[in-house]
């Protein structure tokens, strides 16, 4: 996991988790009564962790597919071909299979170090299984720059 144990990965994402806490504002995407929310972004011997937050304001359960990360150019114009990267995740703490209706999960992600430049964005993409309520998250290329160190 980069220069860090595995064991202080998970330690780290736990913390982040426990805690609770709100760092970053304004990172949100609510489309179909689902409403995504970046928490905090931070970093720790080239780990970046992201704290999310999943909202489910509808009476249906989103059940989730697939989650990935992607960094993609930010949209341009109608008709331009664009470049997307997907990123591995390298450890998750509380991954949930299913937000049931008018319930929030949070979770947090480790990715491996990063930079963006600033004509690109971070794209979180959260995929409903046998659903067409997908979700994707725009993270701004400063956002990661200026994350929280742990």
């Amino acid at each position: 996991v980069g220069r860090e144990k595995p064991a202080t990965v998970k330690r780290m994402l736990s913390d982040i988790y426990r805690q609770n806490r709100t760092d970053v504002k304004g990172i949100r995407t609510k489309k179909y009564g689902i409403e995504v929310e970046v928490l905090g972004i931070y970093v720790s011997n080239d780990v970046i962790y992201i704290h999310t937050c999943m909202y489910n304001d509808t009476n249906i359960s989103f059940e989730v597919d697939a989650r990935q990360f992607i960094v993609a150019d930010k949209k341009l114009a109608k008709r331009t071909a664009q470049q997307q990267t997907p990123l591995e995740i390298l450890r998750v703490c509380n991954d949930p299979a299913v937000v049931r209706g008018h319930q929030r999960q949070r979770t947090v992600f480790a990715l491996p170090k990063l930079t963006i430049a600033d004509d690109k964005v971070l794209l979180l993409e959260i995929i409903e299984k046998n659903g067409a309520r997908h979700q994707t998250t725009e993270i701004p290329s400063r956002e990661i720059s200026n994350a929280k160190v742990l």
